[in-house]
């Protein structure tokens, strides 16, 4: 008897994360997607200092300003459907897949504005490149420049590659004078996927 509800026992633990394998649809790992690329950005003007992070509170503070550019959407690439496979160890890596990782490195950042402005004792005129003026901050550490973001984002893409991250731009010193512009941030991927976002209105004093 006690041999019979030990099988009994048994054929449920191996049938259980089968069924929850059927609900999910993703029994064989060959189902499972192990990568994932960014679909959407967008961006929006907010705030950041290194002890309360990212802010979606705007200030014309420059030293707490930021343009705040936010994953919105990522996409998975399709797998092949395999065929549900009974058994204990299938079933529970069903149930808890890795985290796709994501794929794409950011290979350059642009940012221009639609006015003239005063930065480090120059004038530059409207469409100049300006990424050399900003810093990249995000969560609660010491921001980078461009190149060593996108130096570290190329070795680690996890660093802004998931839905909801954000990073900050900030200048990265006080403007000669204040100012309300428009400003447009190219984005571009390894994999040549890019993206074109234009801000509200920025003041910074």
């Amino acid at each position: 008897m006690k041999k019979l509800i030990s099988l009994f026992a048994l054929g449920v633990i191996m049938v259980l994360p089968s069924a929850c394998c059927y609900l999910d649809g993703c029994c064989d790992p060959g189902n499972v997607p192990t990568s994932s690329t960014i679909a959407s950005l967008s961006i929006s003007n907010g705030s950041f200092t290194p002890d309360a992070g990212i802010s979606q509170t705007p200030t014309t503070d420059h030293n707490l300003a930021a343009l705040i550019v936010s994953i919105d959407d990522v996409t998975y690439p399709e797998v092949a459907s395999l065929a549900p496979h009974m058994g204990f160890i299938t079933g529970a890596y069903a149930c808890s897949p890795p985290e796709p990782e994501p794929s794409q490195s950011i290979t350059s950042i642009t940012i221009t504005a639609s006015d003239d402005l005063q930065l480090g004792g120059e004038t530059l005129e409207a469409g100049t490149a300006l990424q050399y003026y900003f810093l990249v901050a995000q969560y609660y550490e010491s921001p980078y420049t461009l190149e060593e973001f996108i130096n570290t984002h190329q070795n680690d893409p996890w660093l802004f590659g998931n839905w909801g991250q954000r990073i900050a731009l900030q200048l990265a010193q006080a403007p000669d004078t204040s100012f309300e512009s428009t400003f447009t941030i190219v984005i571009r991927f390894s994999d040549d996927a890019e993206f074109t976002l234009t801000s509200e209105p920025w003041a910074v004093e």
